[in-house]
């Protein structure tokens, strides 16, 4: 008896070793074609470039072409739809804070479960949010600002690139945590020129977005989320007076359920080797963002926590997009 137990363990054993040695190789052997990398945005945005910098360096680690894909609209849930439909194991998405932890809080019926159809399998980069003001109003500060908006309720429209995004949530926030009557205006694109000319007052925007327009001129930071270099002498919010704003927008890397677990840590270990080569850092830098890599475990607790997080603000704010 104890020496069928004993052989009946072995082959258990021998059973799992094989296991672990043929996910093993697969994971080598991945990817054994060309990987599509679905961008729920059109091309031109931060998520474009975060995009092509990845897919350039996965090309050259991996040998097999990383091919951007657009699938533009309905606040990530199109691609985020793609990616979890998709079939073949070769394909990858780049989603953001506002695609993974703010949509699945706004639409109150989803084609698929955040939590169980898609894996968070690396953070690649974070960009300071920072609210910007138009020049024509002549105020250097929030302070300021709210001062000139009390004195004229409902004067001064706050824009965003759309309702539902994270800047449509900052601008309500800011709105809720002011107590001004603003208007809301969402833009389907080009939130810039109206905001410049003076048709609108503010907009919480990626710093990414709005550096050019800040050293030009033509548009007026009153604050960021969190401190830069390449813009020194702008407060953070919380040094403005406004609390809970410590928000970076973040890129990551998603698959879909079903991925084997050894592809996943592959995927992940290469990604963040690969955003954290001195290039890479250099680009992304350039760019007025930071590479900021969580590998697949870390990311997918610090996921967790952002859809928490939104969810609730979300509720509190009552903001649908269906």
């Amino acid at each position: 008896m104890n020496g069928l137990i004993v052989s009946t363990r072995i082959a258990c054993l021998a059973i799992i070793v094989s296991a672990l040695a043929m996910a093993c190789a697969h994971a080598q052997s991945w990817p054994a074609r060309p990987v599509r990398l679905l961008v729920p945005f059109p091309p031109g945005g931060a998520a474009d470039i975060v995009a092509r910098i990845a897919a350039d360096k996965l090309t050259a680690t991996w040998g097999q072409p990383v091919v951007p894909e657009y699938r533009p609209g309905a606040g990530g849930t199109i691609a985020t739809s793609e990616l979890v439909n998709s079939s073949g194991g070769h394909t990858l998405m780049i989603g953001t804070l506002g695609t993974h932890a703010i949509a699945p809080g706004l639409y109150s019926k989803l084609p698929y479960d955040p939590g169980r159809d898609l894996i968070p399998v690396a953070m690649l980069m974070l960009t300071p949010m920072v609210l910007v003001a138009s020049p024509t109003l002549g105020v250097n500060s929030v302070q300021e600002f709210v001062a000139l908006a009390r004195a004229d309720p409902g004067k001064y429209p706050i824009a965003s690139p759309g309702n539902g995004t994270l800047n449509h949530l900052m601008a309500e926030m800011f709105k809720q945590a002011t107590r001004l009557d603003m208007v809301h205006i969402p833009y389907k694109s080009g939130t810039h020129p109206d905001l410049i000319s003076g048709r609108t007052a503010l907009l919480f925007d990626p710093l990414v977005q709005v550096l050019q327009h800040v050293k030009q001129g033509n548009l007026k930071p009153l604050a960021i989320s969190h401190r830069s270099p390449l813009l020194p002498g702008v407060p953070t919010m919380a040094e403005a007076g406004l609390k809970h704003f410590d928000i970076g927008l973040w890129f990551g890397l998603f698959a879909p359920a079903g991925t084997p677990p050894a592809v996943v840590a592959k995927v992940s270990d290469d990604a963040v080797k690969a955003m954290n080569s001195p290039d890479v850092v250099q680009k992304v830098e350039a760019l007025s963002s930071q590479v900021m890599t969580v590998p697949h475990a870390q990311f997918a607790q610090s996921l967790q926590s952002d859809l928490s997080r939104w969810r609730k603000v979300v509720a509190e704010l009552q903001i649908r997009a269906d």
